[in-house]
């Protein structure tokens, strides 16, 4: 969200273990084992105004236009080693 300036706060985060998944605790109602659609659906508040939407849009169409894919994929694939080397 920082890349796009875009508060954090604006956003509903949610995660979906897919299969089946059996909590041995409550979670919080923002972690899901099912019903996706309905938590999605139960969500329809507004979060952002159209101009952020095409603000983020813009700036990562300029980003997509200027990265150099190859260049980037060998930084992302060095840092991942670099991070498993450190564990």
């Amino acid at each position: 969200m920082q890349f796009l300036n875009l508060p954090e706060d604006h956003f509903n985060s949610v995660v979906l273990f897919i299969g089946n998944t059996e909590f041995k605790t409550d979670m919080p109602e923002n972690v899901l084992n099912d019903g996706l659609i309905r938590w999605i659906q139960s969500h329809t508040e507004p979060r952002v105004v159209t101009s952020m939407v095409d603000q983020a849009v813009s700036q990562l169409s300029e980003l997509d236009r200027t990265t150099n894919r190859s260049s980037a994929s060998r930084e992302h694939l060095k840092a991942l080693k670099a991070r498993r080397g450190s564990l």
